[in-house]
């Protein structure tokens, strides 16, 4: 009888933590409007943008990637997981932003527009820039 309901225990267990480790991919949207409109945005890929940043700083550019938000690494990379090239990010202070919707959605391919800064490298210096003044946010 034990083994019964130590097997049962044991396959509750296993049964919840498949269920609590799945993410549904969460649809994210955050766009001001206003600046959209107003700022043309130079349309790149993120791994063209990886070679190029330096030429592009200063200017407004919309690419997409794996997008994290995270304690400590809110960021754009080319590859999932974030050990790759990426930029640090820095939203637009007027995006409503639902920071649980955002950790749902973390690691999914987002479009985004923003301002590349190269003087700024991000948390501890560990990105090859900052994404300024993300005013357009969207999964993919």
């Amino acid at each position: 009888m034990n083994r019964y309901i130590i097997l049962h225990i044991i396959f509750g267990v296993m049964l919840c933590l498949t269920a609590c480790d799945n993410k549904t991919k969460a649809k994210v949207e955050l766009i001001n409007h206003t600046i959209d409109s107003l700022t043309p945005a130079k349309i790149i890929s993120l791994s063209d943008l990886v070679k190029e940043y330096t030429t592009l700083d200063g200017q407004s550019i919309q690419t997409e990637g794996n997008v994290y938000f995270e304690f400590e690494n809110v960021s754009i990379c080319i590859d999932k997981g974030y050990y790759g090239k990426c930029f640090w990010l820095d939203l637009n202070r007027d995006l409503f932003i639902n920071d649980s919707l955002l950790q749902k959605a973390s690691g999914q391919k987002f479009i985004l527009k923003g301002t590349i800064d190269i003087s700024s490298k991000g948390h501890l210096g560990a990105y090859l820039a900052t994404i300024r003044n993300v005013y357009y946010v969207k999964t993919k």
